[in-house]
């Protein structure tokens, strides 16, 4: 399992970066499982990444993650 270790400007923390295979459709059943219960946290940041996938579909939701959310992905 490969990955890229990124520093978070805001963050004294490492994350791993990876890309998961999965699609909005994966996604949103993720989210709503997750809904019901489980980690609270990676709820909300999933759900988070969902809710800017659904805004601009075709648009850099990485990029706006990134800049606006302080996520990497």
């Amino acid at each position: 399992m490969g990955g890229v270790l990124r520093k978070l400007s805001t963050s004294n923390h490492f994350f791993p970066e990876m890309e998961l295979p999965i699609n909005d459709a994966d996604l949103t059943t993720i989210v709503k499982a997750l809904a019901l219960g489980g980690d609270a946290r990676l709820y909300h940041l999933l759900k988070e990444v969902k809710e800017v996938r659904e805004k601009d579909p075709n648009g850099p939701y990485k990029k706006t993650l990134r800049e606006e959310r302080g996520m990497v992905i």
